[in-house]
């Protein structure tokens, strides 16, 4: 696997106008995470995101991403979305927490493979927030993911 990552090694620059996202928590430091801000082809004015399967997400001999590595991200990738459209309006004191996910896998991602996903904010109650998640690569939908998330207080506030 080493070798095949030296080789991608210049196919893991991100499409034009992407940057990574920096300061990811430790729990996400397996991967790279980037957006673009601003972009003209995005009718919805929110920013895209997007990641590369890349050799520490592959779990398998046929060189496909694993599932929990998936799942890992859209986690992250609802929250980071949810974050923005949402608790950032509410101010800084409160912090989603998961309590509930389902997730349908359909189909493979491989080493090398550009992702992104398509976030939905479905309802936001007094304390729990639900989200959806579609992540595509290729053109073709690989994870469909839907959660809520309850706000806690931040410690210290």
């Amino acid at each position: 696997m080493d070798k095949v990552f030296e080789e991608m090694k210049s196919d893991f620059t991100p499409p034009e106008g992407f940057v990574q996202i920096p300061d990811l928590p430790p729990a996400y430091d397996y991967g790279k995470f980037f957006i673009k801000i601003g972009s003209s082809g995005n009718s919805s004015g929110h920013p895209e995101l997007g990641f590369f399967i890349r050799p520490e997400h592959v779990r398998s001999k046929g060189g496909h991403a694993g599932g929990g590595i998936l799942l890992c991200a859209a986690d992250y990738l609802m929250g980071f979305v949810m974050y923005r459209k949402v608790l950032k309006e509410k101010g800084a004191d409160y912090h989603p927490t998961t309590v509930a996910m389902t997730t349908d896998f359909l189909g493979p991602a491989v080493l090398g493979d550009w992702v992104t996903p398509e976030v939905q904010i479905l309802k936001v109650g007094s304390k729990i927030i639900s989200v959806q998640c579609l992540l595509h690569c290729n053109g073709k939908p690989i994870l469909r993911a839907s959660a809520s998330y309850i706000m806690i207080q931040k410690a210290g506030i």
